[in-house]
């Protein structure tokens, strides 16, 4: 089995800001899990998408961010796994299952919010609903959601810079999409690019 890119995937899109940063693991490190959930269209078959979710501003470090679908693992969770897909169910309304999961990118800590993050990989795996889902959000945490493809994610147009961030970012529909999504997506997109 090849090796994950990792690190140097992830730094990619790294904020300046965060190599200053401490980047230290500790008891008080809370653990939380995103999906990276992939799924063809119909209309456009041969092109696989996931979806994004544009967080509410509800006054939180990561507010009005564009992030992966997922949230904090709580003592009700069986695994971070389990998280994830409660996590994807709660804020977009899609049901994904165990066996839908077929792999996780590298672990990442994000300072800012001291969470480390497992993301995970699914393919939607019932073809009936493989299409554009008729999402529903949990208003609380989610305004909006956008489809990227992974075509889109590999065209190298889609990377900006950011000086107000000082960092890379991803420009997804008119979007910025930086931070520790960002680093995320560079990974995928790093390990895609070389299969």
């Amino acid at each position: 089995m090849r090796p994950l890119p990792g690190l140097p995937a992830q730094l990619l899109m790294v904020p300046k800001a965060r190599l200053q940063q401490k980047l230290q693991i500790t008891a008080s490190t809370k653990e939380s899990s995103v999906v990276i959930l992939l799924f063809e269209k119909k209309h456009n078959p041969g092109n696989i998408y996931f979806p994004l979710i544009e967080r509410g501003n509800n006054q939180g470090v990561h507010s009005g961010q564009i992030a992966l679908p997922g949230g904090k693992v709580e003592t009700t969770d069986s695994d971070f796994i389990a998280a994830g897909l409660r996590e994807v169910q709660e804020e977009i309304g899609v049901t994904v299952f165990r066996e839908e999961v077929i792999g996780k990118l590298s672990d990442l800590y994000i300072p800012v919010s001291n969470f480390l993050v497992h993301p995970l990989i699914a393919i939607k795996q019932d073809t009936t609903c493989w299409n554009s889902y008729e999402y529903t959000l949990d208003p609380k945490e989610v305004t909006s959601v956008l489809e990227l493809s992974i075509g889109d994610l590999l065209d190298d147009r889609i990377v900006k810079y950011s000086n107000s961030h000082q960092a890379s970012y991803f420009e997804v529909q008119g979007k910025v999409l930086w931070g520790a999504t960002a680093m995320i997506l560079s990974e995928l997109k790093s390990l895609l690019a070389n299969l």
